[in-house]
């Protein structure tokens, strides 16, 4: 007979149990959806403690690279291959 030992431990699996549990109340932007749909972040509430502002947008330069790299004319129409895959690497500037 073989004998295994578990693949996790009982603190192991505890502690995944929580951080599934925790990262349910989540919203798509990690924080927690009781605050971001609280009554107290409502924008028109004039009893509410806060509420949210929008920052301008930042650009992610790397996204940006494989971009407009994609938008070239030799990678797309008859050439354009879903498999193809873009792949930046930074460059030291000289």
């Amino acid at each position: 007979m073989i004998e295994r030992e578990p693949e996790w431990t009982q603190e192991q699996y505890e502690y995944a149990v929580a951080l599934t549990e925790y990262e349910s109340t989540l919203g798509h932007h990690g924080l927690p959806l009781a605050e971001t749909m609280s009554a107290d972040a409502d924008p028109d509430n004039p009893d509410g403690t806060y509420f949210y502002r929008v920052l301008p947008p930042s650009r992610d330069w790397y996204d940006y690279a494989v971009e407009m790299e994609q938008k070239k004319p030799e990678w797309s129409g008859d050439n354009y291959l879903s498999a193809r895959k873009f792949i930046a690497v930074k460059v030291e500037r000289t």
